[in-house]
């Protein structure tokens, strides 16, 4: 499949060797008093009949697409659709919008990512529609877990699979909020779609509840029992601390056929506000 920017090249290659007489992403329409001779392109050589409309006096010329003109709409087209797609695709996977386009390009590999980095780009390089794996990334606030995670999901985006972002956080309190109501069916949030490719679970490890154990469960004996891949985010650093917080029937889900890399550099928030603050 050509990239993108291949495409767009193509589409300027062909609309530049086309000149305004000759060229119209519609068939060429003209008023004119007499009806002309058969029309040719001086790009493709292919020669069109004009279809000739009286018109009280006058007449309407009209012909098709040439074969170059038909090239380029079909072209622009694509263009167009690969564009909506991707744009549709970035915002339904519900990263934070400041990670929708950010690639492992963008990441500088500090000091205690650098496992963390070379497993990410693992686990995206080998995704394939049957991949099952989860990968658990694990490390305090603010060290880059979830913008690994979105490195992750825009490249297996860019491959045209679906993939979502649930943060656990909101989408538990969305739960909790629709208690006692008599719409509470009507605000219940959607579980994730069975379909995705790849379900970011982020922020997982802060739900210490009964009944957040039994979402939880949910959701993840679904994708084990499909053998469909999770990537998951937590600020708990090991399998102990993370039981405690989600119960062991989610976690023996997690770790089977999963693989667990911990970041160990600090939050990049702190070192950003201590550079700001150290320069005043």
């Amino acid at each position: 499949m050509e990239a993108l920017q291949d495409l767009l090249e193509r589409v300027r290659l062909s609309e530049s060797l086309m000149n305004d007489t000759s060229v119209s992403s519609t068939a060429r329409i003209r008023l004119e008093t007499t009806p002309d001779e058969d029309w040719h392109c001086l790009q493709c050589g292919e020669v069109l009949p004009w279809t000739v409309i009286p018109m009280g006096g006058r007449y309407l010329h009209r012909r098709e697409q040439c074969r170059c003109e038909r090239e380029t709409a079909r072209l622009v087209a694509e263009v167009e659709t690969r564009e909506l797609t991707d744009r549709t695709m970035r915002t339904w996977a519900r990263f934070p919008v400041d990670f929708r386009r950010i690639t492992f390009a963008d990441v500088r590999a500090v000091r205690g990512m650098e496992r963390a980095i070379q497993a990410a780009k693992q686990f995206a390089e080998g995704f394939s529609h049957s991949h099952d794996r989860t990968l658990i990334i694990s490390g305090e606030v603010g060290c880059g877990k979830t913008m690994l995670a979105a490195c992750v999901g825009n490249a297996i985006i860019a491959r045209r699979y679906w993939v979502q972002c649930l943060n656990l956080v909101n989408y538990l309190e969305s739960i909790r909020r629709t208690w006692g109501r008599s719409d509470a069916a009507e605000l219940m949030p959607e579980p994730p779609s069975p379909d995705l490719g790849l379900l970011v679970l982020d922020d997982l490890g802060t739900q210490a509840q009964a009944w957040h154990h039994d979402h939880l469960y949910n959701i993840v004996n679904r994708r084990y029992m499909n053998h469909q891949a999770m990537l998951v985010t937590t600020n708990c650093r090991d399998e102990r601390e993370l039981l405690g917080c989600i119960g062991q029937r989610v976690l023996d889900r997690l770790l089977h056929r999963g693989d667990w890399v911990d970041i160990t550099a600090p939050s990049y928030r702190m070192a950003e506000y201590r550079r700001r603050k150290a320069s005043k």
